[in-house]
């Protein structure tokens, strides 16, 4: 009865170190997307849609500057082409994103 409870005690207790491990590497992205210049859009250059329109505005960092996207979907089209995002958020380019490009809702 004792070896039970003891494999279980010892099942439990990795399961616990794994679940923190996940949430210590969490936090430490905000943190460091903090650290950039905030550019404080208000429209994601992805979709053209207001900051906040989607629920909790989500933040990505590139070359030291902070930029707000509308939502979690968003995040792999910026990465995808950072350059072209950002030169929209700049005013450098004047092609709005086409409505086909936010299909992940």
């Amino acid at each position: 009865m004792k070896k039970i409870f003891f494999v279980l005690f010892i099942g439990l207790s990795a399961i616990l170190v794994a679940c923190g491990s996940k949430e210590s590497a969490q936090q430490k992205t905000p943190a460091s997307v903090a650290q950039g210049e905030a550019v404080n859009n208000t429209i994601c250059p992805v979709t053209n849609a207001p900051i906040g329109s989607m629920g909790k505005p989500i933040t990505v960092a590139y070359q030291g500057k902070v930029i707000n996207l509308c939502c979690q979907g968003c995040v792999a089209d910026f990465n995808r082409e950072p350059e072209k995002y950002m030169a929209i958020l700049q005013g450098q380019n004047s092609a709005e994103p086409a409505a086909d490009e936010h299909s992940h809702h």
